[in-house]
């Protein structure tokens, strides 16, 4: 059965933590997060460009999709919210 998880929180609350004891060991690639997009923008330093925090929504959310299609277990997406925003939907 698959499932999907989603974690949320400010950061440094231990998402990624928590997501690679839940995914188990080797299987990292199975949790999508929009601060991948900007590991992926300064080829493995992370870049942070707040104006392009759309698009590493964008990224996350095709991830997801296409983890949802080919993973055959456990999923991880993980959100970064601001304490004032903790109440958007995802």
């Amino acid at each position: 059965m698959k499932s999907l998880f989603i974690l949320r929180g400010v950061s440094g609350c231990g998402k990624t933590t928590l997501a690679k004891e839940i995914v188990g060991a080797g299987n990292e690639e199975n949790i999508a997060c929009a601060d991948d997009f900007f590991y992926n923008l300064g080829n493995g330093e992370y870049l942070w460009k707040p104006e392009l925090i759309s698009k590493a929504h964008e990224y996350c959310q095709e991830k997801v999709k296409s983890l949802l299609k080919k993973v055959s277990k456990k999923l991880l997406w993980l959100t970064h919210q601001q304490e004032n925003k903790m109440s958007k939907d995802i």
